[in-house]
């Protein structure tokens, strides 16, 4: 499990002689990054002039000369060591463990280019996932507007290409489709029961080398009967006890539509008390003992469900992993907290369930709190690439030392510092990150300055080794062929012109004045609110949703609390 930024050749295989005989073929265009160039010509090619790769172009002389004469790099040694030196990481692990790292991209259409950024960053994190024993699976949802209700052919070969397996989820049933909906179809792989245990990752979130740890310590070989962690595992962020965008459950049969049915109970309570959410009872069960923490020290012993995405996918976690199964870690900066059951009151038979008939049968306890227990497994040990505290709440203080693990091997994008973002990328200088990295011959984490710079620089590699510059309509290359018949009646359709001529942060390339263009948004991005949950609820019952009262005022008071503001 090491961060290995030396094995992409431009020629996309492990020989780099060849390299220099494959790069002959691309001109700069194939090699900034992000959509296709040729394909973003081919559907918008009367709105642009055509970019030259000749190479008095001054754009990109670095990347240009790279591609001319490729580096020869036979010895290049990060200075991070981040080779895991517990022997227990190693063992192969038996026939009945499985495990999966899962992300979800909703709200896809391809006539609106604004969930590639999603995309591209699970292709990225496939490649820091290579050397994983589990599996990288994305869920994908399709907007229910979108004409295609499968990813385009090329999207698809990319994604094969990276060893990434699509599982697509069917659109909800009562015809709403927003942040609220998406954010509880990532408990989808409740049932993945093929996998023993399944760590969920947000779309916007990038792991810095795969975190098999956490599978280990929680999914031991047969004969382990102590692991170190529990069956589920949440983290706790910076305001929140629990946060949705990186969590670990384990699948049983029938645990989704308990989950489900979890999800309707309190929708129906909703309509029926004109309550929209009881910050005392929550989900259905009080928070008693300790109260729950903050990853950091602003919020301690609190006792109210009150925290951002409470009513939603943050909140239901919390629920469903310490009160409903009762059987989680839940790691709180450098500690981890394990929360088991014990019978609530003598039964003639023996309970092996929290809950009988929707009734709680087992009460939740403390059973131990560990300290800094992944110092000697976390994936990244010494000192990882530069954060501002600007790029992380979480995972570095306020000094900008480092956080402990997990918090540490991965990074969670927030708001406009998505690296796919326009505004960010204007920021960033491919050339320059290219001098600082493959032409210097100093392939290394301390070259690069940030993880945005780190994820730009990974893309940048993968777009080479998949020839993802490459025309569709070029039959040479396999991953485009398929795709040539849908881009021909894509690119036949004014609308998708529209879309991708508004895709700003190509217009540096295609020498456009982004002035003139609108940035579109990120696919069912921002946040959920009570507002979207009252649209479900009326759309599912077809009851009216008018005699709920309080949701204004509710959400007015979390703004204030700054709960809401977007990861």
């Amino acid at each position: 499990m090491t961060i290995d930024l030396t094995t992409t050749t431009i020629g996309g295989s492990g020989d780099k002689s060849n390299s220099s005989t494959q790069s002959s073929h691309y001109g700069i265009d194939q090699y900034f990054g992000y959509l296709p160039i040729q394909l973003l010509r081919q559907v918008a090619g009367e709105y642009f002039p055509p970019t030259t790769t000749d190479s008095s172009n001054p754009s990109f002389p670095a990347v240009v000369a790279t591609l001319q004469h490729p580096p020869k790099l036979t010895s290049v040694t990060p200075t991070v060591s981040t080779t895991t030196t517990n022997s227990t990481i190693k063992r192969k692990r038996s026939s009945h463990r499985r495990w999966a790292y899962a992300y979800l991209m909703a709200g896809v259409n391809v006539l609106h280019p604004g969930y590639r950024g999603i995309l591209y960053n699970v292709l990225v994190s496939a490649e820091f996932l290579k050397n994983s024993r589990a599996d990288v699976v994305l869920m994908v949802q399709m907007a229910h507007n979108s004409p295609l209700d499968r990813l385009l052919p090329i999207e698809q070969a990319w994604l094969e290409a990276m060893n990434v397996t699509v599982k697509y989820l069917d659109l909800p049933d009562h015809g709403v489709q927003n942040f609220y909906t998406v954010q509880l179809e990532k408990f989808h792989i409740l049932e993945w029961t093929e996998y023993s245990r399944v760590l969920f990752m947000d779309g916007d979130v990038l792991p810095f080398c795969d975190m098999d740890y956490l599978f280990e310590l929680s999914d031991p070989p047969t004969g382990t009967t102590d692991p170190l962690l529990k069956q589920n595992l949440i983290i706790a962020w910076t305001l929140e006890p629990a946060h949705g965008g990186f969590f670990m459950l384990t699948p049983n049969e029938g645990d989704f539509q308990e989950l489900e049915d979890i999800v309707r109970r309190r929708e129906d309570q909703v309509h029926e008390t004109g309550i929209l959410f009881d910050e005392k009872l929550g989900w259905g069960h009080a928070i008693e003992h300790r109260g729950w923490r903050a990853a950091v020290g602003a919020r301690t012993n609190t006792f109210l469900w009150d925290w951002h995405g409470d009513f939603v996918d943050q909140g239901l976690l919390y629920y469903w992993t310490k009160y409903y199964k009762q059987d989680v870690s839940i790691v709180i900066n450098n500690e981890v907290e394990n929360w088991t059951s014990k019978p609530l009151r003598p039964t003639n038979n023996n309970e092996t369930t929290s809950h009988q008939n929707g009734t709680l049968t087992r009460e939740i306890f403390l059973e131990r709190t560990l300290q800094q227990p992944f110092d000697e497994f976390t994936c990244v040990k010494g000192k990882l690439v530069s954060r501002p505290r600007r790029y992380s709440q979480v995972q570095t203080g306020s000094r900008g030392e480092q956080w402990d693990a997990p918090y540490r091997d991965f990074i969670h994008f927030s708001g406009k510092f998505k690296p796919w973002l326009e505004e960010t990328q204007q920021k960033m200088d491919l050339d320059d990150i290219v001098n600082r990295t493959w032409n210097s011959g100093t392939e290394t984490l301390d070259a690069l300055r940030s993880p945005q710079e780190l994820w730009y620089y990974t893309f940048w590699k993968i777009h080479q080794r998949l020839r993802m510059g490459d025309s569709p309509m070029n039959s040479s290359n396999p991953f485009h062929s398929a795709a040539a018949s849908i881009t021909k009646r894509l690119s036949n359709n004014q609308t998708v012109v529209q879309h991708w001529k508004a895709f700003a942060m190509y217009a540096p390339l295609l020498q456009v004045d982004i002035r003139n263009l609108e940035i579109p948004k990120l696919a069912l991005g921002g946040y959920p609110t009570y507002n979207m949950m009252k649209d479900v609820m009326k759309a599912r019952t077809g009851r009216s949703t008018d005699h709920i009262e309080g949701w204004k005022e509710i959400e007015n008071r979390k703004k204030a609390q700054r709960k809401y503001t977007p990861f």
